[in-house]
């Protein structure tokens, strides 16, 4: 963007804010950007594409993140945090799932220990990532956010709205002028006409920081993937009928659940997904994940990380 986050952390003392890296590839953004970094030696503008993995290679590689002290991951890194806006795409979605998806494989910047992120979120967004279980739009990825990370809204939803005093690029009039008629102030009182438009859906603040204890084992999540997908397939579903969908046979995998197995995927919680996940791979005759995958078009593998 413009910078306008980045203006508000440069406020912050050198004893607070040591340094701060922009990624930004849009060009009157970049122009923007690299103005700010000549008033303040803090701030480094990396001029490349936050949803190229190419761009993270090249940034740990770089000196920028030499002096990050690596910490068990016990503790809380506090040298590091992850900041950003994402907007409302589809590519978005994929982007947030990535990251989520590196905390059990302890990769990316999660190499450095548990990094806490904070993100600018489409509001649409951020309720698929907090659904609880059993609301409508529980989905797999609520189900990857509440077993890697605690999530929180960082700040009252109603502190963000209208949006037009806080974000750019902006609606037109009428769409402005109808937003300030009904603003957004929690997420179950969404009135803004703007609701599922790129520009102008209502944003949230929200925080993410990963879970001391994970559930999802850094070997198993090609596994985690799989299983969650195939029951999400047919999410409103007993777990009874739809665990067919993990192959051919899976019905022989009951007898090892000791939860209700009438509840559906929307109702599983981690303790009801880590016994249909240790059930199927104790299974002999479970099918070949990744060919199923590739078959899917999933695309979601993790052979390739950033480990």
């Amino acid at each position: 963007g413009v910078g306008s986050l980045t203006r508000a952390l440069l406020e912050y003392p050198p004893s607070i804010i040591k340094r701060i890296i922009a990624i930004e590839t849009h060009p009157p953004f970049l122009a923007q950007l690299s103005a700010l970094a000549r008033t303040d030696p803090r701030l480094h503008v990396l001029p490349a594409s936050p949803y190229l993995w190419e761009t993270y290679d090249e940034l740990m590689s770089s000196s920028l993140l030499s002096d990050i002290t690596p910490v068990p991951w016990e503790e809380e890194q506090t040298q590091l945090q992850f900041i950003c806006r994402l907007p409302l795409t589809l590519i978005s979605e994929q982007l947030m799932s990535q990251f989520l998806r590196f905390v059990p494989l302890k990769a990316w910047l999660f190499k450095y220990g548990r990094v806490p992120m904070g993100f600018l979120l489409p509001l649409g967004l951020w309720e698929r990532l907090s659904a609880p279980t059993e609301v409508e739009n529980r989905c797999k990825l609520s189900v990857i956010t509440a077993l890697t990370t605690h999530a929180h809204l960082s700040s009252p939803i109603s502190l963000l709205q209208p949006y037009n005093s806080h974000f750019l690029p902006l609606p037109s009039a009428e769409d402005t002028r109808l937003a300030l008629a009904s603003p957004a102030r929690a997420a179950r009182d969404v009135r803004s006409p703007n609701k599922g438009k790129h520009i102008g859906h209502p944003y949230v603040a929200a925080s993410f920081l990963p879970l001391r204890e994970q559930h999802i084992p850094p070997s198993g999540l090609d596994t985690w993937d799989y299983i969650t997908r195939m029951l999400f397939v047919q999410r409103s579903t007993a777990v009874k009928e739809g665990i067919t969908n993990l192959g051919l046979g899976a019905k022989s995998l009951l007898k090892y659940l000791d939860f209700d197995t009438q509840m559906t995927p929307r109702q599983l919680r981690a303790r009801e997904w880590t016994q249909v996940v240790d059930a199927f791979e104790d299974w002999p005759f479970r099918p070949n994940i990744y060919a199923v995958m590739e078959e899917g078009g999933d695309g979601h593998s993790t052979r390739r990380n950033l480990d």
